[in-house]
């Protein structure tokens, strides 16, 4: 079964060239299978075989899969530390700073809502952190049963906050999503001078965010990962942050 899956992927990588989104599925394909089914198996199979097998898997797999990603992807992480120490407990000598970087990502993954916070040195906006604190509330940034509807949360903030700074404006909103909103927003000229030929800078950064971060989970389910998650996170609180910033100087 070992010889043919590792045939199989050699099979993979002659038809997938490196760097292609093909090519880092099958790589992470192969460190997930590897390191949570295979490795088991491996453990009672002969040193000599066991050794020269997880040797080719550090060596062809992991090592191309860390050359081109910044970051481990969260979901073949703990089955690459699985490789890498097999790898060590035989004698083998992975890539320094691998497994400390799998590491960190576990550690992400495990840590509580403040632990997460206090890992960024921004200012952090408060409607966010209480939408956070009260979505996971003692439960880790691992547990992906919250990832959507936190996207969705959050990605509504942003129309919400939108929302009520032209209440207070005494620009009535009524709209049906948040382009809707955002065109209000140009015409009534809160986001554009009158006789201004384009609207200020901040539309455009509200325009790319309800497109690409508030559209797709307000609309369907979405499977998201951690890293997207981070992201998601600091994005928001970044526009969240220029936008009031935008809202006392008017």
């Amino acid at each position: 079964m070992l010889a043919t899956y590792m045939q199989d992927w050699k099979r993979a990588k002659r038809v997938n060239n490196r760097g292609t989104t093909r090519r880092r599925a099958g790589l992470e394909s192969f460190i997930y299978y590897f390191g949570r089914y295979l490795i088991p198996v491996l453990e009672r199979s002969p040193r000599k075989y066991y050794q020269k097998t997880v040797e080719f898997a550090i060596e062809d797999v992991i090592m191309e899969y860390a050359a081109y990603e910044s970051e481990i992807d969260s979901y073949c992480v703990e089955e690459t530390l699985a490789i890498l120490k097999s790898g060590e407990e035989l004698g083998l000598r992975p890539p320094p700073g691998l497994r400390s970087k799998c590491e960190r990502v576990v550690a992400g993954l495990e840590m509580t809502v403040e632990a997460f916070l206090e890992g960024f040195a921004v200012p952090w906006d408060q409607k966010l952190v209480s939408i956070l604190q009260n979505s996971f509330k003692d439960r880790p940034f691992s547990d992906a049963t919250q990832y959507d509807p936190l996207m969705m949360s959050i990605s509504k903030l942003i129309e919400d906050t939108l929302g009520g700074y032209l209440r207070s404006s005494g620009i009535e909103e009524t709209h049906k999503g948040a382009s809707d909103l955002l065109s209000i927003a140009v015409e009534r000229y809160w986001l554009k001078r009158a006789g201004a030929r384009e609207p200020h800078p901040i539309y455009y950064l509200l325009k790319w965010y309800f497109s690409e971060i508030r559209n797709e989970p307000h609309h369907k389910f979405v499977s998201y990962n951690y890293e997207e998650i981070r992201d998601a996170i600091l994005i928001t609180n970044y526009v969240l942050q220029q936008l009031n910033s935008f809202a006392t100087r008017t």
